[in-house]
């Protein structure tokens, strides 16, 4: 069977078989990750309506379902005392990979030095934002070459590989876009109000006088 598929269209055709087979599965992967995620909201809101005590553990986990982010409780907790709760925890969730947490005392800082500055994170932002435009034309313009070359020729595939990258890329940057305006807008004031809420809970509390 398999030497009756090259002699009827060549290697070439074996290999777009495969690679179609390969993007089926992708496909078939990110379909999946959606179905997940969809299954992490209703979980989220199951856990949030069952009348549970609602302690560390489980402040975690339901914001996990919901955000897709491990938080700790003492931020969870503080996200939850601002107006807009919700989105202070996107903002979290954004931002967390960005931050160095110290469970011992509670604070954060930025995980790399090169964000401490708004100037260097408007630097990052900006060149990700050209990273990302670049990538995205080049992807266009090598989909383009492959659909003029075809399956059939090397260079159809070279440029098709080069797609695959090229899309791979631009659509990492889009993703490190988001954080990145994240940090732009509100990373210094988490630090500060996560360090302020972290400072008050260590302060001792007066005694009452005997």
């Amino acid at each position: 069977m398999l030497q009756d598929i090259i002699k009827a269209g060549g290697t070439s055709f074996l290999i777009f078989g495969v690679v179609f087979a390969i993007g089926l599965y992708a496909v078939r992967g990110l379909h999946g990750l959606q179905g997940r995620r969809g299954q992490h909201r209703r979980e989220f809101l199951e856990l949030w309506a069952d009348g549970r005590p609602r302690d560390a553990l489980w402040l975690q986990v339901a914001v996990r379902h919901a955000y897709g982010t491990h938080l700790p409780a003492p931020v969870i907790r503080l996200g939850l005392t601002r107006p807009d709760s919700s989105q202070a925890l996107v903002d979290l969730s954004e931002l967390w990979d960005l931050f160095h947490y110290d469970s011992d005392t509670q604070t954060v800082r930025w995980f790399h030095r090169h964000h401490a500055t708004l100037r260097r994170r408007k630097l990052a932002l900006a060149l990700v934002v050209i990273g990302y435009f670049s990538f995205a034309l080049t992807a266009v313009v090598t989909a383009y070459a492959t659909a003029h070359y075809g399956p059939s020729t090397a260079f159809g595939w070279i440029y098709g590989f080069f797609t695959a990258i090229a899309a791979w890329v631009a659509f990492s940057c889009l993703i490190r876009m988001e954080t990145l305006t994240v940090a732009v807008r509100v990373g210094v004031a988490w630090i500060k109000r996560i360090n302020r809420a972290s400072r008050r809970a260590r302060k001792p509390r007066p005694t009452a006088p005997t």
